[in-house]
């Protein structure tokens, strides 16, 4: 029954907020963000519409009987939007982001080269049972740092991903000539 109710709750929420994201796609990508509580008797979900210029993000939170989300919502189509979402929050949809949370289960460089990120560097330390690995990666000219926790052969979770600065990457590479070489000032 409460499923339901926040089933019922959230395509409301999203169906009201599809104008907000009609207008955010003319700026920059459109974000759901959200929480959805079911401490009492009935189940409170609140989403808002936030804009990012040029990047996606997806997030999942659970704390207790709390959940919060950030989603990107580049469908303006409602019922879309409701089963992306729904699917994310339940786990059922991971698609190509690397998220806190999410569990990988392949060799890491592959799963990071499949999702289309160029691998820089990679660090592990730890001991066993206890094995983290660093890895800088490269996507669409954006640099990222992430960590991830090894939970046995072949099977990571992500523990953190941060996006580094854009403008720091480029001018790393304006400090290159177009052959790839440094350039001495």
């Amino acid at each position: 029954m409460i499923s339901s109710n926040i089933r019922k709750e959230l395509f409301r929420s999203i169906n009201n907020a599809t104008g907000e994201i009609r207008e955010g796609l003319r700026y920059g990508i459109p974000h759901l963000a959200g929480e959805i509580s079911i401490e009492g008797k009935e189940p409170r979900v609140e989403v808002v519409v936030t804009v990012f210029e040029n990047t996606r993000h997806s997030l999942l939170i659970t704390d207790g009987g709390t959940v919060r989300f950030l989603f990107p919502s580049e469908d303006d189509n409602p019922h879309r939007l409701f089963m992306k979402l729904w699917m994310f929050l339940n786990g059922k949809s991971e698609g190509n982001y690397i998220r806190p949370g999410r569990i990988i289960k392949e060799p890491l460089y592959e799963a990071l080269r499949k999702r289309r990120f160029e691998v820089i560097w990679t660090s592990s330390r730890g001991a066993a049972g206890n094995e983290y690995t660093e890895v800088i990666a490269v996507r669409d000219g954006v640099r990222y740092n992430m960590l991830f926790e090894m939970l046995e052969d072949n099977t990571f979770r992500v523990i953190d991903v941060k996006e580094a600065s854009r403008t720091a990457l480029k001018q790393a590479r304006s400090s290159r000539s177009p052959n790839g070489k440094e350039r001495h000032q």
